[in-house]
């Protein structure tokens, strides 16, 4: 699995590509209507995305959503690609997973982009985030 965390996301007016007449205009500085974090996995094997939206992200929110990634795989150990925020390097975050047959893989400093998942997170900004202005975070 590759797993990795979407930074804030902030509900507002996002611009983007589009054909028409007059282009909508996207103001500066906007009231912001919410925000969410978004921590998603993407196996590489079956390309699929699990994710799961928390209010803030910490290594407990990481191991939460690697324990439900695991309850998915229970007859395999899961091996988790991770960058190397500190939530993801604390010491705090193995104790959490301990006997899950889970094991954490670092990629090298300054090489998340090497990270799979990354790919998932550009299609969410493309296909997604460009040209929205969801009134609510549960709309969005």
């Amino acid at each position: 699995m590759s797993f990795d965390e979407k930074g804030t996301i902030a509900v507002k007016h996002y611009g983007g590509k589009m054909y028409a007449e007059k282009v909508p205009k996207v103001e500066a500085k906007q009231n912001v209507r919410g925000v969410f974090e978004m921590l998603c996995a993407y196996d590489i094997h079956t390309h699929e995305v699990m994710y799961e939206f928390y209010d803030h992200k910490s290594h407990v929110e990481v191991a939460d959503i690697l324990t439900k990634l695991k309850q998915g795989n229970k007859h395999y150990r899961l091996y988790v690609i991770l960058d190397c925020w500190s939530a993801h390097i604390t010491k705090k975050l193995p104790e959490l997973l301990n006997g899950q047959a889970i094991e954490l893989v670092y990629l090298p400093t300054n090489a998340s982009w090497m990270n799979d998942v990354e790919r998932v997170f550009a299609d969410i900004e493309k296909n997604v985030l460009a040209n929205s202005n969801s009134p609510t975070t549960e709309h969005l």
